[in-house]
C-alpha cells in the first residue's frame, strides 16, 4: 500500500476515535417568558467544548474532548445581541450530562433592569407607608404624653434602622424576582410569583426566606441525626467493654467497669437529641 495512503488511513482513524470519545451535551436556548420561545444565534463559549450557536430550533451541542458526565463546566460566555442572559444561577452550576439538557434563559437588554425597577417600586411603597404610619403613631403617642421624649427619639431612631434594613432586603431580592422564568417554574418560584402578582413583596421574600430557614433546619436535624447515631454504635460498645470486664472480674477490670457505667449514664443519647 503506498505509504500516503496508509498516513491518510492512520489520520483518519485517530480522528474517529477522537470523534467518538466526545462527550456530547445538549442544549436548549429559550426565551423567557413566552411559553418556551425558542431563542436561534445564541453564541456559547465554554471551556473545554467548540464553540457552539444554537438553531432555529433554540438547540445546541457543546462537544467536550476531554470531559466526562457529571463534570463541572465554567461558562466563558453566553451571548447573543439585543439580549441578556436570565437564569445565571443555573448555568454557573453546569454538569455534563447525558439526560439532561443544557437550559439558556434569555430576554430582550433591558428588561431584566425594568423589572427589578417595578418590584423594587412596589416594595418601596408599602416599606414607605409603613414607616410614614409608624412615624404618626410615635407623635401621637409624644403629644399625648405615653412617651417621653427619650423613649420617642430612640423609637425614631429603631424605625429609621428598620427602614434601611427592608430597603437593603429589598434590592437583594429583587433580582431574584426579576430573573423567574414564568415557563418553567419550581414550587418555591410558583409561591414567590403568586405574592408577585397580588403587588405582595413582603410576602414573595418571606417565601424564600422562610425556604432558607427550612433548608438550615433540615440541615441542621441531618447532621443531630447523624451525631446520635455515632452515640448510640459508641454507646453500645462500651457496653460489650463491660460485659467482658465483668468476666474478668479482678479488681481493676470492675473499678474501670464502674466508670464505664457511670459515663454511659451520664452521656446515654436521647430521642430529642
Amino acid at each position: 500500500m503506498d505509504r500516503r495512503l496508509i498516513l491518510l488511513f492512520v489520520v483518519f482513524s485517530l480522528s474517529c476515535a477522537s470523534l467518538s470519545a466526545q462527550l456530547v451535551q445538549k442544549g436548549l436556548a429559550l426565551l423567557q417568558n413566552s411559553g418556551k420561545q425558542p431563542l436561534a444565534q445564541v453564541s456559547l463559549l465554554v471551556s473545554g467544548a467548540a464553540p457552539a450557536t444554537s438553531d432555529s430550533r433554540g438547540q445546541f451541542n457543546l462537544h467536550f474532548a476531554t470531559h466526562k458526565e457529571g463534570d463541572q463546566v465554567r461558562t466563558i460566555q453566553i451571548d447573543k445581541p439585543g439580549y441578556e442572559l436570565v437564569n445565571l444561577k443555573d448555568v454557573e452550576l453546569w454538569n455534563l450530562s447525558a439526560t439532561t439538557p443544557f437550559v439558556v434563559v434569555m430576554c430582550p437588554k433591558g428588561a431584566l433592569e425594568e423589572s427589578r425597577r417595578r418590584y423594587y417600586k412596589l416594595g418601596e411603597d408599602r416599606y414607605r407607608r409603613l414607616y410614614q404610619e409608624k412615624l404618626g403613631e410615635l407623635e401621637r403617642a409624644l403629644a399625648e404624653h405615653k412617651l417621653q421624649e427619650k423613649e420617642y427619639l430612640a423609637k425614631m431612631v429603631d424605625a429609621n434602622r428598620q427602614l434601611q434594613s427592608a430597603m437593603a432586603r429589598l434590592e437583594s431580592f429583587c433580582d431574584r424576582f426579576a430573573r423567574i422564568n414564568r415557563d418553567m417554574l419550581d414550587e418555591l418560584d410558583k409561591q414567590a410569583l403568586d405574592k408577585l402578582d397580588q403587588g405582595d413583596v413582603e410576602g414573595a421574600i418571606r417565601v424564600y426566606e422562610e425556604a432558607r430557614l427550612l433548608e438550615t433546619f433540615n440541615q441542621k436535624r441531618q447532621w443531630r441525626d447523624s451525631l446520635r447515631e455515632e452515640k448510640i454504635v459508641i454507646y453500645e460498645k462500651i457496653q460489650e467493654e463491660i460485659k467482658l470486664l465483668e468476666q474478668e472480674g479482678s479488681q481493676a477490670a470492675l473499678a474501670r467497669r464502674d466508670s464505664l457505667m457511670q459515663f454511659l449514664e451520664e452521656n446515654q443519647p436521647s430521642a430529642d437529641e
